[in-house]
């Protein structure tokens, strides 16, 4: 059986989607011309696409061209942390942490054609030479420069070359896990917790 061109394209696009197969995508396409959701999913992509923009400060989504954690004046300005998507920048929020971001929408992948300009690793380097200047005008200690990425050839790839970009700058580089970050922040908010205590508490 011959299928519609237009059904067939429409099962094409949710196949080229990250994570879906062609059985899923089939599904999809059979369930977005069935129900009222295929209208809402349509005017939800085009509102997105057009209404939507990069921070050009930390490249998370954005309707606006600074985004609100980017402005926010009670986040650390001395704590850069580098992920690799903005699902993980929602969980390290949910986690507690309250420095500033880099997203870079994906990973390195000479195979995908993707190098440092399609991650904007330049613009990286130019914000952290200028929290650095910032930081060493205020007298402050040096910036913390953590990358985040789940563990792959293309995630370490991606982190050594952010380190190595990064030699030059008066700042310190960590390559971690979103495991050794997590420990981090847990260790934070119990030293915090412990802070609040009141005197004599304990007795």
């Amino acid at each position: 059986m011959q299928l519609p061109a237009q059904y067939r394209q429409l099962i094409e696009c949710f196949d080229a989607l990250p994570g879906i197969g062609p059985r899923a995508a089939a599904r999809m396409a059979q369930h977005v011309l069935e129900h009222d959701s295929g209208e809402r999913l349509q005017q939800a992509i085009l509102t997105a696409r057009k209404t939507l923009q990069h921070c050009c400060c930390c490249r998370t989504y954005s309707d606006l061209s600074i985004c609100p954690l980017c402005t926010d004046d009670e986040r650390s300005v001395l704590h850069l942390l580098v992920v690799s998507g903005v699902e993980d920048q929602f969980r390290w929020e949910e986690a507690g942490y309250r420095g500033g971001y880099f997203v870079l929408h994906g990973l390195l992948s000479p195979v995908a054609g993707i190098g440092p300009r399609q991650l904007h690793l330049p613009d990286l380097k130019q914000r952290v030479e200028t929290l650095v200047s910032a930081a060493e005008s205020s007298s402050a200690e040096n910036l913390l420069v953590q990358v985040v990425l789940e563990s792959s050839v293309e995630a370490d790839a991606t982190g050594q070359f952010i380190e190595d970009m990064l030699a030059g700058f008066a700042c310190r580089v960590q390559l971690l896990t979103p495991g050794q970050l997590a420990v981090d922040l847990q260790h934070a908010r119990s030293f915090s917790a412990a802070d609040h205590v009141p005197a004599g508490a304990d007795k």
